[in-house]
């Protein structure tokens, strides 16, 4: 039987950095998939194509903000009747550096709800008629191991992750076996998605937990080639996922006091300590 991935025409959000970047390289070079990358970097996606070499043309892109109800409206809209796209991931995402919920600049904050988990939405109600069409249908969310157990100084993205995953749990639903909608959660990933959080890696006790970007790519796609509904990915992810079940009240306040004896600078803002410079 022919598999999922095969050949497919796919739409990427977040395309120009982190798993987006390596999910093109891995669906265009693995899977002979086509790929629309969308992000707002020109240039990033410039020298992504340069990056495909011969394959360079299985990729062609656009440049907008995916949190932009509009955009995708127009973009569904525009769509020529000879071209059909067959899946949708949203991969792109936002984390602000680790701070206290009430520290959070209202505008950070609403930022993070508008690019995880809006720009999904307006994604997947906008192109999924679109995708019905076609002889294979799917919708993909990247959520994340925050949506498994709530962290200490993430609730802007542990919130937004978290009701991502819950909305493609309901549309699932909603939809039934006839269209493959499904989400990951990928644990921690040596990708830029930490850019906030200067030195974030540099701690042995984070590098020891997080997983090669590559790798967990392929384990995303995989996943996605076997039709997964819920992808759990990474030993953390895993280990949160099993606390939380078993554990929900303690979970979370166990992790927070792991964070603040590890002596990290990243988490300093969330106990109060001053960052050094």
């Amino acid at each position: 039987m022919k598999k999922f991935l095969s050949g497919a025409s796919v739409i990427v959000t977040g395309a120009s950095s982190g798993l987006g970047r390596i999910m093109v390289r891995q669906l265009i070079e693995k899977y002979d998939c086509t790929v629309l990358g969308i992000a707002r970097s020109y240039d990033a996606l410039i020298s992504l194509i340069e990056e495909l070499g011969d394959k360079k043309d299985k990729f062609s892109f656009l440049t907008f903000d995916i949190s932009s109800r509009e955009k995708w409206n127009e973009f569904a809209q525009n769509i020529d009747e000879n071209t059909q796209y067959d899946i949708l991931i949203n991969n792109a995402g936002i984390m602000p550096e680790f701070k206290k919920a009430t520290d959070y600049d209202e505008l950070e904050f609403e930022r993070v709800i508008e690019i995880n988990l809006l720009g999904a939405y307006y994604s997947t109600k906008a192109l999924l008629p679109h995708l019905k069409r076609g002889g294979r249908c799917g919708v993909v969310n990247i959520s994340s191991s925050s949506a498994l157990c709530p962290l200490a100084g993430t609730s802007a993205y542990s919130a937004s992750k978290s009701a991502l995953k819950a909305f493609s749990e309901c549309v699932s639903a909603e939809e039934g076996k006839s269209v493959y909608i499904g989400y990951a959660c990928p644990g921690f990933t040596k990708t830029n998605l930490f850019r906030s959080s200067d030195g974030f890696y540099d701690s042995k006790l984070i590098s020891s937990l997080c997983s090669n970007a590559e790798k967990m790519t392929a384990k995303i796609l995989k996943g996605i080639n076997k039709r997964k509904r819920r992808m759990i990915f990474g030993a953390d992810a895993r280990l949160m996922q099993f606390f939380y079940n078993i554990a929900p009240t303690l979970a979370a306040p166990t992790i927070r006091k792991v964070m603040e004896k590890s002596s990290i600078a990243v988490f300093d803002k969330m106990f109060d300590k001053p960052v050094e410079k």
